[in-house]
């Protein structure tokens, strides 16, 4: 399945996030749940934007 269309680039799921970062899903959501990283929850699930992480991990 591919990744949704966002204003702000593909959004991204949760594993599709941690590949392009290249961590692993759960310190993805770890770092989610803690604010550190720019995404959003939709219900249970996290999606991330993929221009936004990018833009994060230049500033970083």
């Amino acid at each position: 399945m591919e990744a949704r269309k966002d204003p702000q680039g593909r959004l991204l799921k949760l594993t599709q996030a941690a590949a392009v970062l290249q961590c692993h899903p759960k310190t993805l959501r770890l770092m989610a749940q803690a604010g550190k990283i720019p995404a959003r929850r939709v219900g249970k699930l996290w999606r991330f934007s993929e221009n936004r992480l990018r833009e994060w991990m230049e500033a970083s």
